[in-house]
């Protein structure tokens, strides 16, 4: 099998939550959404997050990778504090995400 026809862990599972339907970020910004689940790992380029949202109406939950520090810091904190699943809009207010 040459390298360019092998396939990798994430073509099987890019989000993390094999049961979702895979989101852009940028999808939801401004947008509240219920914040369902969410599992740290570490990548190539450092700590990034598989989170589980779920928007309002719909029935299915999806799922996005972020590694912005601010949001896995804020996730992390809220998650080890009270747990999940919680209320969050995500947004870009300069050149990182945040979450509140």
């Amino acid at each position: 099998m040459s390298d360019k026809t092998k396939k990798r862990v994430s073509d099987y599972n890019p989000t993390g939550f094999p049961e979702c339907e895979e989101i852009d970020i940028k999808d939801i910004l401004g947008k509240e959404v219920t914040i369902e689940d969410i599992v740290f790992t570490t990548g190539q380029y450092g700590e990034f997050s598989f989170i589980k949202i779920r928007k309002e109406g719909d029935k299915k939950s999806s799922a996005f990778a972020c590694g912005g520090a601010v949001v896995i810091r804020k996730l992390r904190a809220v998650g080890e504090e009270q747990g999940f699943p919680l209320l969050g809009v995500f947004t870009k207010p300069g050149d990182y995400y945040d979450v509140a």
